[in-house]
């Protein structure tokens, strides 16, 4: 049986976040490739030259840029790849900010590694998720 590899790309600015979600992202499966960015400038970087990324994680608190004008700008130039933001923001407005500018998930940084593996789950699956 073959088994897809996921490539996943993690932009948060804090390398113990980044870290600690690598032994999360490794749970999904033998075949994760994850790869990093520390801001919005490399994050860029790291898309351009892998536009067959699975997954983008999503800090909005990135200090290089407004979190929000990230995400608008990765939805625009790179409509395909699926984006989940991760925030401590649990503010409403925030989510659904995320959502409509085409984030197909809201994960909480608070979350556990539990929820954080459930919630990325459903959304390989093909669903949105949203952290409670």
């Amino acid at each position: 049986m073959l088994v897809k590899t996921l490539k996943i790309l993690i932009v948060d600015e804090y390398l113990l976040y980044r870290e600690g979600l690598h032994y999360v992202l490794n749970e999904l499966g033998e075949n994760v490739i994850i790869l990093e960015a520390a801001d919005f400038k490399h994050a860029v970087q790291e898309i351009s030259v892998n536009p067959d990324l699975d997954l983008v994680l999503l800090d909005l608190s990135i200090q290089s840029i407004n979190g929000n004008i990230a995400l608008d700008t990765i939805t625009k130039q790179y409509p395909t790849i699926p984006i989940v933001i991760l925030s401590v923001s649990d503010i409403n407005q925030d989510i659904q900010y995320s959502l409509d500018a085409g984030a197909i998930g809201y994960i909480l940084k608070t979350s556990s590694h539990t929820e954080i593996l459930k919630g990325l789950r459903h959304i390989l699956s093909g669903n949105i998720y949203i952290s409670h």
